[in-house]
């Protein structure tokens, strides 16, 4: 007879996919590689500039969608740091993404050049060169896995949805103008 720990470890699936797959550490490097590059690609679309951002806010306009996908890749980079972290005894190592994503997003501090860099850099070298621990607690890092999907799903569903319903502002002009049109007759 198997107690409820032992269930939820070994339950597969997604979540035992996702775990596994995480124990590698070049299937790590590869997947943080990938959501990496966008977050250096975005920012020639306007996704972390301040004046796109103070336009916007004085336009009363909505965010970007480059900006949307921006937040997601930083989500995700934080996420899979994290779940990685866990894995391996260093779950503290999910800060290095945070900081690389203020550094990234917050206007004055995204002109110092390649800081972002080094917290990416220093977070692969700290994920990759450690093996998961023999004595892994696949309970909790079900759970942990659960949760980063979770947060990934909510952010993916926030940016797909601002994306397909973003409004630019000749377009929000324009409807504005039409409906004031339609409230005159």
């Amino acid at each position: 007879m198997t107690d409820g720990n032992e269930n939820v470890a070994n339950a597969g699936g997604v979540f035992g996919m996702v775990t596994n797959a995480l124990k590698s550490g070049p299937l790590f490097f590869v997947t943080y590689l990938v959501l990496a590059i966008p977050t250096y690609l975005l920012p020639y679309g306007g996704s972390n500039s301040a004046l796109a951002m103070v336009a916007e806010a004085a336009l009363e306009a909505d965010t970007l969608p480059v900006t949307w996908w921006h937040w997601f890749c930083l989500v995700a980079l934080i996420v899979l740091a994290w779940l990685r972290g866990g894995l391996i005894g260093r779950a503290w190592v999910a800060v290095l993404p945070i900081f690389a994503a203020i550094f990234d997003m917050v206007a004055g501090l995204n002109w110092i050049p390649l800081i972002p860099t080094g917290f990416q850099v220093a977070t692969v070298i700290l994920c990759v060169n450690r093996s998961p621990d023999g004595n892994l607690d696949e309970a909790a890092s079900s759970q942990r896995t659960r949760i980063g999907l979770v947060i990934l799903a909510v952010m993916f569903a926030l940016t797909f949805f601002n994306t397909v319903t973003y409004e630019n502002v000749f377009e929000q002009q324009e409807r504005e103008r039409l409906e004031q049109q339609s409230q005159r007759f």
